[in-house]
C-alpha cells in the first residue's frame, strides 16, 4: 500500500517479513483494532514498492535464515504492542 510520504504501510505479515529480511527500516507498528496492525516501513526511493512487486512476481530472493528471523522479530513486536494495551 503506497502513501504520499516516504512510507510503505501494510497489514500483511509476510509482506512485512519480506521487507525486514531485505533490511528495509521498520518505522513503527500501529494497532488498527484488536486483531490487526499496520507495519509502516521507510520507502525511500520506492525500495519497499519494488520488493513487494518482486515478491508478487516470484522474483524476490531472500536468505532463508533472515526470513525466519524476521518472522520471529515481527511476531515478538506484535506481542509487545498487545501487552501494552
Amino acid at each position: 500500500m503506497n502513501n504520499t510520504t516516504n512510507e510503505f504501510k501494510t497489514k500483511d505479515l509476510y509482506h512485512a517479513v519480506a521487507l525486514r529480511a531485505k533490511h528495509i527500516p521498520l518505522l513503527r507498528i500501529e494497532k488498527s483494532n484488536e486483531k490487526h496492525c499496520f507495519f509502516i516501513f521507510n520507502n525511500t526511493a520506492n525500495a519497499a514498492d519494488q520488493i513487494i512487486q518482486d515478491y508478487w512476481e516470484r522474483k524476490l530472493m531472500i536468505e532463508a535464515r533472515g526470513f525466519i528471523e524476521s518472522i520471529r522479530e515481527l511476531k515478538s513486536r506484535i506481542g509487545e504492542i498487545s501487552e501494552k494495551q
